[in-house]
């Protein structure tokens, strides 16, 4: 199963998404999660046209279950940097000016912190928060 992510990881960059989670379920079927890089949403069609590509990649020799790894996927450390203008939830690991979590857009990220621009009451507040002190990132739905 192992060959075949390489195969598949190349295919989903040459559309401009990545492989985000795998799950081998049994020796003739591969679950994939897909999203794109640049964190739009993904849509079934997007879903359909990777599944065909990634099948002829691999001449259809195991079955693929392909689908997105939803609006509101975790975000790793690392991707931080790629966040600008998204909307996430971050959760703090101690308490960041009286709270354990804040959703808002992120304005800024650099090797320290990251500028998340947030809504109290109607006003807009933005805050520098160190990356040391997060528990958790991931994307936020807006309502």
């Amino acid at each position: 199963m192992e060959k075949y992510l390489e195969v598949l990881v190349d295919v989903a960059h040459q559309m401009g998404l990545e492989i985000v989670d795998v799950e081998f379920v049994n020796n003739d079927l591969m679950a994939l999660r897909i999203a794109h890089q640049d964190f739009q949403a993904i849509s079934l069609d997007t879903c359909v046209d990777a599944s065909r590509a990634f099948g002829e990649a691999i001449d259809f020799e195991i079955s693929l279950d392909v689908s997105s790894a939803g609006a509101e996927r975790e975000i790793e450390a690392d991707d931080f940097h790629t966040l600008t203008e998204q909307y996430v939830l971050v959760k703090f690991k101690n308490p960041f000016q009286g709270a354990d979590y804040v959703e808002g857009t992120v304005v800024h990220v650099d090797d320290e912190m990251m500028r998340l621009s947030y809504q109290v009451m109607h006003r807009f507040k933005e805050a520098d928060i160190p990356l040391n002190n997060i528990s958790m990132c991931r994307l936020a739905v807006k309502v």
